[in-house]
């Protein structure tokens, strides 16, 4: 029996790789309902060579509702088992998921709901924009918003107090501020001002409690400003005197609330939109601040926000002609008062606007904290991640080297890298010409809290798909290296519930005496391209539901023998729809890797 017969008929234990040299980035792509994680393999810095985007979760129901799906994924180590949450609002309802199978992804199956808002809750609960975020005791707070006929419309905390992975038992929700229920905050003026509820769409961790936003639209009657939730006396809301306050106020929005001082006076750019776009110009709302994180500096939580708006939308501009896009501002409560509205206490991070900035970011559609960097997701051609610090200590990244961004296109953007790597984790928009991810927003975690993708693994060649518009796409997780059970080889974004086979060879020139790729037309499958010798398959059926949400997923344990490093192999999946008469076929591009 040859070497390459019995390459993958062994289980032994896994060989790791290199850790990772920045945080891993999670891309809430709407348009293609996933998310992506973006893990600095090589250590470079960025996010740009083979197998640094996957798919890290995607549950095949992209729809009528994929503008408004995923916005909010956070991770984190639970008892050395790497966690995720997210929010979804198609299902109404919080999941947790977990990487059973440690192959660097969370796949159909490997979540599981975590709170069921639609069943335990309200039906009609809104997570449209929600916020979701770990607090610094370790639980789980997450906003729903828009629709004020509901009544779970709010800011929420969960606890898993029987430890049973869900937040479903009693006891383990608590309505800490909700619309209607008449909470009030006191203002300098001694008056109770009414919180507005209804538009609390994103939160961040702060002190023994959360910071979040509130304000979509000037249409309505919203806050446009940062309060601060603190369950004082442990009783399971913030309705209590000093518990619910602004943390700051940067619109002047609500008349009855305090106003950070340097905006009221100018010092601070002033917030308030007008229409540039017609003479004379007229306003048109306020800036939203609808990203918030926080970085804990030498012990101190300090809150980041920035702005939303578009450099060429009628939000974009102030009475004074100045860009409100591209807004960073970092918001420190210096006199230990509670909040950040006194003088100083909030300063521009990153100017990015339209006026001012360059026009770097015309567009924030994401933001995340992480160590001592703000990760931030500039929509430019396509979605980018770029990285800000502050290395001299002056309270902003706005001097030379704070800005990482690659050549200058971004850590990562989809277009580049599915222009050198195809279509994966991206898919190629054939109406837009590029590879284009819609974002909403970004996540972070530790580089190496969730397994590696496999560095040593390449695709090329062309898919196809005879059963619909969308191709099958390979990837792998693991390193390929002698003595691993952990190398791991997945399609995905194929019909549930389909007969699926891997198919695996050492050759990729010839098959049979026939020069490769070969072109399967002559059988009857137009447009699929066999591209190795086929030698040995592994056959299953998709799990996941869904024309797209179908996921096959093959471990291929390589033995510890020292005189197999250095053979390549070549996997491509077939995905096969069986018919009346005969079956419509599905490739995916060529898999490519070398046994280390």
């Amino acid at each position: 029996m040859s070497k390459v017969t019995y390459i993958f008929g062994a289980l032994l234990s896994a060989t790791s790789i290199a850790s990772a040299q920045v945080a891993d980035v999670f891309v809430v792509d709407t348009s293609n309902d996933q998310f992506i994680r973006l893990s600095d393999i090589d250590g470079d810095g960025q996010y740009y060579s083979s197998n640094e985007a996957s798919r890290f979760y995607s549950d095949g129901t992209l729809g009528t509702a994929s503008s408004q799906e995923g916005h909010a994924i956070i991770a984190r180590d639970e008892g050395g088992t790497s966690v995720a949450y997210w929010i979804d609002p198609k299902s109404t309802a919080v999941y947790r998921g977990t990487d059973a199978n440690n192959n660097g992804v969370i796949d159909i199956g490997e979540e599981t709901l975590f709170r069921d808002t639609a069943t335990l809750d309200d039906p009609n609960a809104d997570f449209w924009e929600g916020g979701l975020t770990f607090a610094n005791d370790g639980s789980i707070w997450y906003s729903t918003n828009w629709n004020s006929s509901t009544p779970h419309t709010g800011v929420y905390r969960l606890m898993d107090l029987n430890a049973d992975g869900d937040a479903a038992d009693a006891g383990e929700l608590q309505a800490m501020a909700e619309f209607g229920n008449g909470l009030t905050t006191t203002p300098s003026s001694g008056t109770p001002v009414t919180v507005d509820m209804e538009a609390f769409t994103r939160l961040t961790k702060y002190n023994a409690g959360v910071v979040g936003w509130t304000g979509t639209s000037g249409q309505y009657d919203e806050d446009f400003c940062l309060y601060s939730f603190e369950d004082l006396n442990s009783d399971g809301d913030v309705q209590d005197a000093g518990e619910t306050k602004v943390f700051m106020n940067p619109s002047g929005r609500n008349t009855g609330l305090d106003m950070n001082v340097d905006f009221a006076s100018g010092v601070l750019r002033n917030q308030e939109a007008w229409d540039q776009g017609v003479a004379p110009s007229v306003q048109s709302g306020w800036n939203r601040f609808r990203f918030v994180t926080t970085l804990n500096e030498g012990g101190k939580d300090i809150v980041y926000i920035a702005s939303d708006a578009s450099d060429n939308s009628f939000f974009g501009f102030n009475q004074a002609g100045e860009g409100l896009n591209g807004l960073i501002y970092r918001c420190e409560d210096l006199n230990l008062d509670g909040d950040a509205q006194d003088a100083g206490e909030v300063t521009l991070y990153f100017d990015g606007s339209s006026t001012s900035g360059s026009n770097l970011f015309p567009k924030l559609v994401g933001m995340a904290g992480h160590g001592s960097s703000i990760y931030v997701a500039p929509l430019l051609t396509s979605a980018t991640v770029w990285r800000l610090e502050d290395l001299n200590n002056d309270g902003d990244a706005m001097d030379p080297g704070e800005v990482f961004n690659g050549a200058g296109g971004g850590l990562w953007d989809a277009d580049t890298y599915g222009i050198s790597h195809g279509d994966y984790p991206v898919p190629f928009d054939a109406m837009g010409g590029n590879y284009f991810a819609f974002v909403r927003q970004i996540g972070i975690c530790d580089a190496g809290l969730w397994a590696t993708p496999s560095l040593g693994f390449v695709t090329s060649g062309t898919g196809c798909s005879l059963y619909g518009p969308d191709l099958p796409e390979i990837s792998a997780s693991g390193a390929p290296q002698i003595g691993t059970a952990n190398f791991v080889t997945q399609v995905s974004n194929a019909p549930a519930s389909m007969p699926a086979v891997l198919t695996l060879g050492f050759n990729s020139a010839s098959w049979l005496g026939l020069p490769l790729p070969f072109d399967l037309g002559v059988f009857g499958y137009p447009g699929c391209t066999l591209y190795h010798n086929w030698t040995r398959d592994f056959i299953s059926v998709t799990s996941g539901s869904g024309p797209l949400g179908g996921v096959g997923t093959q471990v291929l344990p390589i033995p510890n023998l020292p005189s197999i490093v250095g053979v390549d192999v070549y996997i491509q999946w077939a995905i096969l729809n069986i018919i009346p008469g005969g079956s419509q076929l599905g490739l995916t591009q060529l898999g490519t890797f070398t046994i280390e």
